[in-house]
């Protein structure tokens, strides 16, 4: 019975592994394909023909950013994956956090045709512990991607948490596009 026990415990050990190896691959494999694709656009555009006013865009401290953050999210991605990066642990709100970033992007959606909206669930806590910077970080992300990815649509960030336990649990972030839009 214990030896049956003890398989049973070690196959689910084996499994939650499993799902991980796959959740990293995919994430690597996605990550990887945007910043193929955020390169090349940036590569493209100073290879074009400079004439005095691409010149001054690319002096343009504006444009710098973009590089920038480009450069941070790598760095960032390749902490991850070598467990590097390190995690500031504060409590904050997070459905104040949430409403606030997705304000945030109501404009640039506007301008793309896009009604952007938020959905919060009454499990969601008010208060979380967590690195509210990093947290922000992968929501501007996302958003800023899909948005970007879209026009004439609506699209939808769900909020949902999980509890495991009475101080523990899963926060799931959810961003549906939705085409047709009536």
């Amino acid at each position: 019975l214990e030896s049956n026990y003890i398989l049973a415990r070690k196959t689910e050990t084996l499994e939650e592994e499993k799902r991980g190896t796959r959740a990293t691959v995919q994430l690597n494999q996605e990550y990887m394909g945007l910043l193929r694709n955020e390169l090349k656009t940036l590569l493209e555009s100073r290879r074009q023909p400079r004439d005095a006013n691409s010149e001054a865009q690319a002096a343009n401290p504006n444009n710098r950013p973009r590089l920038l953050q480009l450069f941070n999210n790598v760095n960032d991605f390749y902490q991850v994956l070598t467990k590097e990066l390190i995690i500031h642990n504060r409590v904050f709100n997070l459905r104040h956090l949430i409403q606030n970033l997705v304000t945030q992007y109501i404009d640039p959606a506007q301008a793309r045709n896009i009604l952007l909206d938020s959905s919060l669930s009454s499990t969601l806590p008010m208060r979380m512990s967590g690195d509210v910077e990093r947290f922000s970080q992968v929501v501007n992300i996302l958003l800023g991607v899909i948005i970007n990815q879209s026009e004439g649509c609506q699209i939808l960030l769900e909020a949902e948490f999980t509890r495991d336990h009475e101080q523990e649990g899963e926060l799931h972030i959810t961003l549906t596009r939705q085409t047709d839009r009536k």
